[in-house]
């Protein structure tokens, strides 16, 4: 296994690069031939739209799960559980309601990676999990006279021969043969990454007409599929197999805003087994389908927290501070481009004024200004950029200190050349006993602004 931490948290201002280094970072686990053996080396934009192609792929095989936390993000979402299914022309009301028991995304990239570290024996894979066998699985359990009702093709089996699959749909009086050829191809390619429509179509465009049917066949088998990986593992936990050592098929789970929820509720039990050392080693019994569980050595968590949002409590924190190893990202001037103002130097003074203010979590990102993207800008671009980007946060971040917003832009000038104002010429009732001390305001985005000569004010 790469000696990189199993659990990492990309933590750092908005526009930090956090997706840039993510990417890098998971693609570097997964063994890419596109990632250089230097950490510090800058890709440039058409080696970055390679590795985020290669990222993409990588999404769409499984090897990587990318999800988001929230508030109400659950331990059935992350785990496993029982959910309220609800689908529509069913009862009086219009509906049929059901509780469908589902896994989580974690259980599912977790049984995934740990298939691939199962000691499993050529022949044997090749015997399990052939189409022949899946085929086998399929007959038993939907045998002769079995109806598959679906709106669009609902259809009978009426047998099966050495080619085919012969049903007779509900809606033609005449028999149809669904072969097996294109339905072991649909089922090869999907072992080896989730298949999409546009390939599906492609496979089955000589059986126009049957499309629909196929597809229904397909999907049984795909879950039959997951069904024999299942009871592998199952087989495993009660000791048939034992674990490889090496030539393991690494997994990533990326987990956006990871301190967006309440990590206790959504790990539950298995915060136990983060620890890398009980890795591979230590079992425990879901609550819920009463499973074994474990977590394998090949899976790798990479979280990122966007400060200055720190939405999580103090149990929440020292849970993620004790199990994670934290990678912290700060704004980079080196990278900014300079727009024909000396750019470069401003935005570093700006972020070491913020953070001596109110601290490094809430600096600017570099992303906003990125040299790549904006090496032939002017100011007049750096001017909408700022309003778009800048503005917004200093209002978020310093929630109208004005005093303090001063010692970073500059004090209040009456005229349009500096990003401070004082609020004149408010016509007040007479005799008011309202507190008439100089209001401020930021300075907006008018023709007469020069916003040139309020940034070499602010920064010189």
């Amino acid at each position: 296994m790469l000696n990189v931490p199993k659990n990492q948290i990309f933590m750092g201002p908005s526009g930090c690069s956090k997706t840039y280094n993510i990417i890098v970072e998971t693609l570097r686990i997964l063994g890419s031939q596109l990632i250089k053996e230097d950490p510090n080396y800058q890709y440039s934009k058409e080696e970055y739209n390679q590795l985020i192609d290669e990222f993409d792929e990588k999404k769409r095989t499984g090897e990587i799960e990318v999800i988001s936390f929230h508030d109400s993000y659950s331990y059935i979402d992350f785990i496993e559980g029982s959910k309220l299914d609800i689908r529509n022309g069913r009862d009086a009301a219009g509906y049929e309601m059901n509780f469908i028991d589902r896994s989580g995304c974690f259980k599912k990239i977790a049984q995934k990676a740990l298939f691939e570290c199962i000691d499993l024996p050529l022949m044997k894979k090749l015997q399990i999990f052939s189409f022949a066998k899946i085929l086998e699985y399929f007959k038993e359990l939907y045998p002769l006279g079995s109806v598959f009702d679906i709106e669009s093709s609902a259809f009978e089996i009426v047998r099966y021969t050495n080619k085919a699959i012969v049903i007779k749909p509900k809606s033609q009086s005449v028999m149809v043969e669904l072969l097996y050829e294109p339905l072991a191809q649909l089922l090869e390619k999907n072992i080896e990454r989730e298949i999409q429509g546009k390939e599906i179509k492609e496979i089955l465009e000589p059986y126009k007409g049957t499309t629909a049917f196929y597809n229904t066949i397909f999907l049984k088998l795909c879950d039959l599929y997951e069904s024999a990986k299942v009871q592998l593992i199952e087989e495993f936990y009660r000791g048939s197999y034992t674990l490889k050592t090496e030539n393991i098929k690494p997994f990533v789970l990326i987990i956006e805003e990871i301190d967006n929820c309440n990590i206790s509720k959504v790990f539950g039990e298995l915060i136990s087994l983060l620890d890398e050392d009980k890795r591979a080693k230590r079992v425990v019994r879901l609550p819920y389908s009463q499973e074994k569980f474990m977590i394998p050595e090949n899976l790798y968590i990479i979280g990122t927290i966007t400060s200055p949002t720190y939405s999580t409590d103090l149990k929440n924190w020292n849970i993620l501070l004790r199990k994670f190893s934290f990678k912290s990202h700060k704004p980079d001037s080196k990278l900014v481009a300079d727009f024909g103002c000396n750019f470069k130097e401003k935005f570093k003074l700006m972020n070491e004024r913020i953070a001596f203010l109110i601290g490094e979590g809430y600096q600017i990102g570099h992303g906003f200004f990125i040299n790549e993207k904006y090496a032939d800008a002017d100011i007049n671009t750096l001017r909408e950029l700022w309003f778009r980007h800048v503005y917004p946060r200093l209002r978020l971040y310093f929630k109208d200190d004005f005093m303090k917003m001063q010692m970073l832009l500059g004090s209040a000038q009456n005229n349009n050349c500096s990003f401070i104002k004082t609020m004149n010429n408010v016509n007040l009732p007479k005799n008011c006993s309202f507190d008439t001390t100089p209001r401020f305001m930021l300075a907006e985005d008018t023709e007469d602004f020069d916003f040139a000569q309020a940034l070499e004010y602010a920064f010189s």
